[in-house]
């Protein structure tokens, strides 16, 4: 009898850039071909018989933990990473799988901070954009940043279909005082202006810079060429000029065709609604740390118009992972205010982008909804749907 363990990733090998063979890749298997190899030339009959699959138990996953330092300082980076022995079909919905860090902070209060799906890349330039290349396979990932000095506690919890939680691992993490500006908030003394949370002053100076290349055929024309659009180092350049002359903020797009991390699931890397794209989440981080390191904080915006127009400019709803036509859950884009399910998705991808960039220092703020006026069937003068 020949037997293949398919948990077993090390025993695979890949062909995708963009994603390395992994517990999670494998958790997506839906088809499975044999092919026989001789070492000599021969021809007959093989008969294959008995072939079956045979389901793993479940159990308690395995925790490698990667990354947990047990010192930090207050208000930076504390990264807990880790791999775990089993994957799930999707890593990203918490009704299916959620893991948490629970943090007994210094004063004894208790904080949960959820983790999140990650994959390292590495970017290169080509002639034809940018290229990224994944590093490693994927890992879960906690970012926070403690805001007490003092002694911590965590531990690291799994909770799968919604049942108790599981601690996976646990440790301790000592945090040492030192100044920080904190976090963007409103003044104490002029509330109808910006102040970093040690109260010094921020007013905010910049662009809305979009995505990297703004393509609008035929219906506007520029009165210069249109860049090559090379990612992540398109906006070093843009970051870069925008910082010597004296800019401080940028309103970025999460379109699928640009930061978005949900595109039709035929988009290279892009794998439907509700399933994210971690090249592009990868993207979002190289420009928030480009932006700490130049003093340019963001406006995400989370959503945009132009994703469920289908009269004017992009006409981008044909390609949306939200639309019936590629797997998603509306016929018309009026209904995204509406649905159900559409509402069950937000709030799943706010959980996962919350996770992943919420403790950002260069994240201004999130826009939820950008320039909602122009959506089809948008009425102000209308009720607001309770579900709003």
């Amino acid at each position: 009898a020949v037997a293949f363990d398919l948990r077993n990733a090390a025993q695979w090998t890949g062909v995708d850039p963009l994603r390395d063979f992994s517990a999670e890749l494998l958790a997506e298997l839906r088809e499975v071909g044999l092919h026989i190899r001789g070492h000599e030339d021969w021809s007959g009959t093989v008969t294959i018989a008995n072939l079956r699959v045979i389901a793993a138990e479940d159990a308690i996953p395995r925790a490698d933990i990667r990354s947990a330092p047990t010192t930090a300082t207050r208000m930076q980076a504390w990264d807990l990473a880790c791999t775990l022995s089993k994957a799930w079909p999707n890593p990203f919905d918490p009704d299916v799988v959620a893991i948490d860090a629970r943090i007994v902070q210094a004063d004894g209060s208790e904080i949960l901070v959820p983790a999140f799906l990650d994959q390292a890349y590495r970017r290169n330039r080509t002639g034809a954009g940018e290229r990224l290349e994944a590093v490693g396979a994927p890992f879960w990932h906690v970012r926070w940043r403690p805001r007490q000095a003092g002694a911590h506690r965590w531990t690291l919890e799994l909770r799968e279909q919604g049942g108790a939680p599981v601690v996976l691992a646990s440790g301790a993490l000592t945090v040492t005082d030192a100044p920080a500006r904190g976090y963007l908030t409103r003044s104490t003394a002029k509330p109808d202006l910006f102040a970093w949370e040690d109260g010094s002053f921020f007013y905010p100076i910049g662009q809305n810079v979009c995505q990297a290349v703004d393509h609008v055929p035929p219906v506007k024309r520029w009165s210069f060429p249109e860049p090559t659009d090379e990612g992540t180092f398109t906006f070093d350049r843009y970051f870069a000029r925008m910082a010597d002359a004296g800019m401080n903020a940028a309103r970025v797009w999460m379109t699928p065709w640009s930061h978005g991390i949900e595109g039709r699931a035929d988009w290279e890397g892009f794998r439907g609604a509700g399933r994210y794209n971690l090249a592009q989440a990868w993207k979002v981080d190289r420009l928030l740390d480009e932006g700490e390191r130049l003093g340019i904080g963001l406006i995400l915006t989370l959503h945009h118009m132009s994703e469920f127009n289908s009269a004017w400019l992009s006409r981008a709803w044909k390609d949306s992972a939200l639309n019936a036509i590629h797997g998603g859950p509306l016929r018309d884009p009026e209904d995204f205010y509406t649905d159900a399910e559409v509402r069950r998705l937000y709030h799943q991808r706010v959980r996962y982008l919350v996770a992943r960039w919420g403790s950002h220092p260069a994240l201004l703020a999130w826009e939820l909804f950008g320039e909602a006026n122009l959506m089809p069937g948008c009425d102000f003068g209308g009720p607001v749907p309770e579900s709003c």
